[in-house]
Formats: C-alpha cells, sequence, structure tokens
C-alpha cells in the first residue's frame, strides 16, 4: 500500500501554492457524522423513489430493469457519487469556488451546477404544495377524492366505494345507484335480470360490460385535475386530454390560491429548516429522512393484506427478459440513477464540504448510493402493492390503473387509500410521507446555493438570516406561475428538460477531473484525506472515472437527443416557441459554462496571457489558492 502511495505523489504534479488559512472563513461542520449520513441520504432518497421507479421498473421488465438499474448504479452512480463527496470534503467549498481554483477557465461549472437544482426547486416545491394540501384536505371522516358527490364531479365520476354500495341490480353512474335495466335501455341495450356488470345488444345477444359502455372517471383523478390544479381538461375513452380551448400555453388562467398558499408554507419550512445552516438542517434531517420508512414499512405490512397485493407484487416483480438486450432499459436505468442519487447539481458536493477532513466519504458514499437503491425497490412493493388492490376493486388489470410521475402519487394512490380501512389515517401518513421527502431533498438542493452565496460573498455569512429569507421568498416567486390554472404544462415542461441538464453536467466534470485536473491528484487527495484504497478498487475507479462513465453518459446524451420528440402533455404538443423555452431549461446550466469561459478566455487575451483549454495550461490548470482545506493540517 505504501508502495502505491508513493507513486501516486511521484505522479501527480509539483503541489501548489496554498491559501494562509487565516484568509479563509470558518466553515460550519455537521455536529456529528450521523447528521451528514440522514442529510446526504435525505437528499438522495426522494419523491421520484415513490412515483417514478416503481412505474420505470415495470415499463422496462419487471424484475429485469433491476439488472441493468444495479449495473448503472456502480458504472454511473456511484463513481460520480464518490467524486463530489471526495472533491467538497478535500476543498471545504461550494462547487463555484472549486472550480473556479481547479479549473478557472470552468468556473462557470460551478455556477451552472449549482443552477440545476436551483431552477428544479421552483416547481419541485409546487409538488410539495400539492402535497401539502392533500394533507389538509384528508382531515375529514369521508376522503373528497374517494366520493363523488363533489360540485365539481361530473356524471361519470365514478367511485367504487360508493359503487359497493349498489345491490346487485343496481349500478353506480350519474352520482346515485342506478337500475341495471334502465343503465342497459338508456344506451340501447337490452338488461339481463340479475346481471349489473353487462348489457346485451339486441342483435345476437353479445355481453358488453357497462364500465365500457360509459366512459368511467375515478373520483380521485376529477378531484386531481378539477379541484387540485384547476386545469380544463376532457375525459375520453382513448384518455384524458387537455381542452385547449380553455387551458393553453396562451389561456394560463387564474391564479389557484389554494397551491399558492401551500408552496408558501413549503418555502416557510425549508427557511425555516436551513436558517441556522447544517446546526438546524441536520437536526430536521433526522426526521424527515428516517420517518417515512417507517410510514413505507407501515403501508407495506398494511398492504400486504389487501385483495389484489400479489397480482401487485407479481406484476412488478415478475421479470421480461426478452427486453434486457434493448437500449431503452439501459438508457432508463442510467437515466433514474441520474434522477435519483441528485449527482452533479453541486449537493452532494457542498453537503461533504461541511464534514471532518479525516471523514471515510469512500464508506459513505457506497452505503448511501446503495441505500438509495435498495429504499427504490422497497418503495416499489409498497406502491405496487397497493396498486394490485386498487386493480382488484376496479376489476381491472394491473397495467390499466398504473401510471407515472404526479398521477401514481396524486391520483392512483389516492384512489386506493380512500377504499382502505381507515382511510383518513392511511391519508395522513402517506402524504406527511411525501411531504417529508419534499423537505429533505429541497433542503438539501437549497443549501448548495446558499453555500455558494456565503463562499462568494463572505461578509455575507453573519447575515445568514436575511440571505434565507430574500432566496425563499424569490424562490416562492419563481414558483407562483405554476400555481396559475394552466401551471401544470410550465411544472411538466421543467420537469423533463432539467433531467437532461444533469446528464451534460457530469460529463463536463468528469473530463474536467479525469483528464486535466489528472486521477493521480485525485487519489493523493484520497489519502491524504486518511482513505486507504484497495489495489483492485483502486483500478476500479480509476477506469470508470477516466473511461467507462464519460463513455456512457456522451453515449445516453447523444441517443436522447437523437430519440428527442415534442413535448406535450396529455395530447397538448406546446408550441415552437415554447419548445424553445424547453431547451433554454435544459441547455441553460451548459450556457452558463460557455458564457464564464468566453468572458474568463477575453479577460486573459487582454492580459496577454496563455489561452489554452483544450490542454493543460492556465485555464485548465489549478491556481495557486486550490489546496486542502485550512483544517485539514496539510
Amino acid at each position: 500500500m505504501e508502495e502505491i502511495s508513493k507513486e501516486s505523489k511521484a505522479e501527480a504534479p509539483p503541489q501548489v501554492v496554498q491559501v494562509n488559512a487565516s484568509e479563509e472563513p470558518v466553515r460550519a461542520e455537521w455536529g456529528n457524522h450521523c447528521e451528514f449520513f440522514v442529510s446526504s441520504l435525505g437528499l438522495a432518497v426522494g419523491l421520484g423513489n415513490i412515483w417514478r421507479f416503481p412505474y420505470v421498473c415495470y415499463s422496462n421488465g419487471g424484475g429485469t430493469f433491476l439488472f441493468p438499474y444495479l449495473i448503472m448504479l456502480l458504472v454511473v452512480g456511484l463513481p460520480l457519487f464518490f467524486m463530489e463527496m471526495v472533491l467538497g470534503q478535500y476543498a471545504g467549498l461550494s462547487a463555484p469556488k472549486i472550480y473556479a481554483r481547479l479549473a478557472p477557465g470552468l468556473k462557470g461549472m460551478g455556477y451552472g451546477m449549482i443552477t440545476i437544482p436551483t431552477v428544479v426547486n421552483f416547481y419541485y416545491t409546487v409538488i410539495m404544495a400539492y402535497a401539502f394540501y392533500f394533507l389538509f384536505m384528508g382531515f375529514t371522516s369521508t376522503l373528497p377524492w374517494g366520493v363523488c358527490s363533489n360540485d365539481y364531479n361530473s356524471p361519470n365520476c365514478f367511485s367504487f366505494i360508493e359503487s359497493d354500495e349498489c345491490s346487485n341490480t343496481t349500478l353506480f353512474f350519474n352520482h346515485t345507484c342506478m337500475s341495471a335495466k334502465d343503465f342497459c335501455e338508456d344506451h340501447g341495450f337490452v338488461p339481463k335480470e340479475g346481471n349489473n356488470t353487462h348489457c346485451f345488444t339486441l342483435l345476437n345477444g353479445t355481453a358488453i360490460a357497462t364500465k365500457d359502455i360509459e366512459v368511467r372517471v375515478s373520483s380521485a383523478e376529477e378531484f386531481w385535475y378539477k379541484n387540485v390544479l384547476e386545469v380544463e381538461v376532457n375525459f375520453t375513452k382513448d384518455g384524458t386530454i387537455i381542452d385547449t380551448d380553455k387551458s393553453s400555453w396562451s389561456k394560463w388562467g387564474n391564479v389557484n390560491w389554494k397551491i399558492a398558499g401551500c408552496l408558501l408554507l413549503c418555502w416557510t419550512i425549508v427557511c425555516l429548516s436551513l436558517i441556522k445552516g447544517v446546526q438546524s438542517y441536520g437536526k430536521v434531517a433526522y426526521f424527515t429522512t428516517l420517518f417515512p420508512y417507517v410510514v413505507l414499512t407501515i403501508l407495506l405490512i398494511y398492504a400486504a393484506t389487501l385483495p389484489g397485493f400479489t397480482n401487485g407484487i407479481e406484476f412488478y416483480l415478475v421479470p421480461d427478459w426478452s427486453k434486457l438486450g434493448t437500449l431503452a432499459i439501459w438508457k432508463e436505468a442510467a437515466t433514474q440513477i441520474f434522477y435519483s442519487l441528485g449527482v452533479s447539481q453541486g449537493c452532494q458536493l457542498v453537503l461533504s464540504s461541511y464534514n471532518g477532513f479525516k471523514t471515510n466519504c469512500h464508506r459513505d458514499a457506497l452505503l448511501i448510493g446503495l441505500c438509495n437503491s435498495l429504499t427504490s425497490i422497497y418503495a416499489g412493493l409498497v406502491v405496487f402493492g397497493v396498486v394490485g388492490f386498487i386493480a382488484f376493486k376496479k376489476e381491472a388489470d394491473v397495467a390499466d390503473v398504473i401510471d407515472t410521475g404526479p398521477s401514481l402519487a396524486f391520483i392512483v394512490y389516492p384512489e386506493a387509500v380512500s377504499g382502505m380501512v381507515a382511510a383518513p389515517f392511511f391519508s395522513f401518513m402517506f402524504f406527511l410521507m411525501l411531504c417529508l421527502l419534499g423537505i429533505s431533498t429541497v433542503c438539501g438542493t437549497w443549501e448548495p446555493l446558499i453555500a455558494s452565496i456565503m463562499d462568494e460573498f463572505p461578509s455575507l455569512r453573519k447575515k445568514r438570516v436575511l440571505v434565507m429569507v430574500v432566496t425563499c421568498f424569490m424562490a416562492f416567486l419563481a414558483g407562483l406561475p405554476i400555481c396559475f390554472e394552466s401551471g401544470v404544462l410550465l411544472f411538466q415542461l421543467m420537469d423533463f428538460r432539467t433531467s437532461n441538464s444533469v446528464v451534460l453536467m457530469s460529463f463536463i466534470q468528469l473530463i474536467t477531473i479525469s483528464w486535466f485536473y489528472g486521477l493521480d491528484r485525485i487519489f493523493v487527495h484520497i489519502e491524504e484525506m486518511g482513505m486507504k484504497l484497495p489495489r483492485l478498487l483502486k483500478g476500479y475507479w480509476h477506469a470508470c472515472w477516466a473511461i467507462i462513465t464519460p463513455f456512457v453518459i456522451a453515449f445516453l446524451t447523444i441517443q436522447a437527443w437523437v430519440d428527442a420528440v415534442p413535448d406535450s402533455y396529455l395530447g397538448y404538443e406546446y408550441p415552437p416557441a415554447v419548445q424553445f423555452l424547453g431547451w433554454f431549461f435544459e441547455l441553460l446550466a451548459l450556457a452558463i459554462v460557455l458564457v464564464y469561459g468566453i468572458i474568463v478566455l477575453i479577460k486573459n487575451i487582454r492580459k496577454g496571457d496563455e489561452i489554452a483549454f483544450l490542454k493543460p495550461g492556465p485555464m485548465m490548470l489549478p491556481t495557486p489558492a486550490w489546496g486542502p482545506r485550512p483544517d485539514s493540517g496539510l
């Protein structure tokens, strides 16, 4: 091991000049290592584990998806995760400061990285607002999304709770238990005495299921679109579509004040959680990160007693090996890893910067990455067990009721909860879990912005309360457009496009560190922080950082652009100007890197300094200010 250390140090370039410790402001640290671990885990484990992973797993072969998912965790997720922890812990700085010193020509990459979570939080907190609204509306004996007796419900509204109250000669239609005979005759069919599930044709007596004669819209779906979002939609047999005569990019509608109020509440909670820095956030993280596991376990135990549970689990885990050879499954696996771990956004980097210099972040990276993936799989058991129950209640296939994104969290799951015993209790537990997951993620992704502001303007360290209040209020205003009646269109655009930015920043970060800064230096820094890597593991990280991970990311980026389709939502294809806005969201972080690089380039030209971007030079080599944090003792 000593020989490896000596070889690494011999190969490393000469030690750069370091900034005097007195020139660096004292950086806050976690109260203890557990605070860092649960905070970092809370950042990685978020709403995506509940609504995105289960659906992606199902749509890509069920249990088959777990194989490429874990492979991508090993060759894409963990290498980036570990690299960011090393940089943050070694320098004790935020992303902009690190890259300003490590590669001056790419100082803009630090700004670009923190731009991604900043923009994401503008709409991510709106998801929290939805969860808080459901939480508040659930404080009643009868959940409002479980019945069709609300003012906004249409004649086609269907509630399996109210349907269970109908006799075997009636069926639920137009908010009441209607005679099966009258229903069939009104629709031109022949009834059969004692049969309330089918009508029969006049000519040959072919049986037609009553649920297929009229469009059935679940009470939870109408609650989501008409009460929560207040967006105008049409419910058809082919699915839900936007009513573009009333809701579109040119018809934005009025402010949805109840969601706007919940959004203000969300940012108030985030502000209070971070107002004292890592000292307050670390304490909050214990509850916001660990309690959702308690809720998931309670829901899983109860769901296991429900009819249809095993069908849902079988649907989730039974593999379809034919999909393993398709490119799509590997692409989706890598995308899910990026989506979940939160790499290349400056988040894990800044959280690790509050670690002690000798913390074993290698162990932490492996454990947190593994816990995140296991949480996704565990959450999938809960989600599909419950979805199996609702499929049983609706006498439908699991494939007909499963959905992705907000629809899974705010339509499918609430509908299932409404049919449970002690429905208000399970509703409270589920939506409290969503709120806590949202808080832990937003806090973890908002701190990089605050840390960057503090690092750029050290005088503001004593005015953290003011910085938190101002930034959170500005973020509330930025998310307010999504709280309009047609705001969900902007939400969907931002959600899809910003996720692609992470892939681009990951590629640039890897190339900068691996090919310009040099992996020999990185391994020296790892040893300086007291971590001894086995020879085999060191070779593995070297291969991933230098070749495997950059190649995978480049391939996925190109493939995503080749397969790109116009942005749309519920059958409404966005106009060209909005498509351009989508590209703006996707390329904003990259544009910041390029613009700032051009500014640095122009400054160097005016000074007469050497210019080099594609080879080691003053633009891509560390400045004299780069080095270990002041408290490192080096």
